[in-house]
């Protein structure tokens, strides 16, 4: 069991996570909008079902039954998702973690993905490329070159494959828990 704590910088926010066997995640995140709690079931990095929700709002829930197939809370199949693995929810680092824990990468190796994208805002989810780059090793860290349509950065995570440095977005808070 981790107990990893990161700080939303752009938004002065705070997120508190909990991961046990690295198979599941329970989170929540203050915002000043509001307190969201998130669960995440996954298996071998593998998601399987993903509920968000907004505290007395707001919840969405998405299952994973199969790779790339995804189901809504009814269990209605959602074709438009069709052959996404990994989700990203607009507001926590974790969801990085899961394609960079889910795939072997060697420097320099360029992935392009498609994710499920969880705006929290509106709790709408559409699939979007993101290309994650292994660019170079920092001591016991890694750093990847991350990228969307619209936007790139660096990220580094530690040897857990956990976010330590998200610039301008997030930041580890605390040392990891154990």
């Amino acid at each position: 069991m981790l107990d990893v704590y990161w700080r939303n910088v752009r938004e002065m926010a705070l997120e508190g996570i909990r991961i046990k066997e690295f198979d599941y995640a329970s989170s929540s995140v203050i915002l000043r909008r509001g307190t969201y709690h998130y669960t995440i079931m996954f298996d071998g990095w593998r998601v399987t079902s993903v509920r968000l929700e907004l505290v007395n709002k707001h919840a969405l829930i998405l299952q994973s039954p199969a790779e790339g197939e995804w189901l809504d809370a009814d269990g209605e199949q959602l074709p438009e998702l069709a052959g996404a693995i990994d989700i990203d929810i607009s507001i926590t680092p974790f969801t990085n973690s899961l394609p960079i824990n889910r795939l072997d990468w060697e420097r320099g190796q360029e992935r392009t993905l498609t994710m499920v994208y969880i705006d929290a805002e509106d709790f709408t989810f559409k699939p979007v490329e993101q290309t994650y780059t292994y660019l170079r090793d920092e001591g016991e860290n890694r750093v990847f070159s991350y990228e969307t349509e619209s936007y790139q950065t660096e990220i580094t995570v530690n040897e857990l494959g956990l976010v330590v440095s998200y610039p301008g977005e997030f930041e580890l808070d605390s040392p990891i828990k154990r």
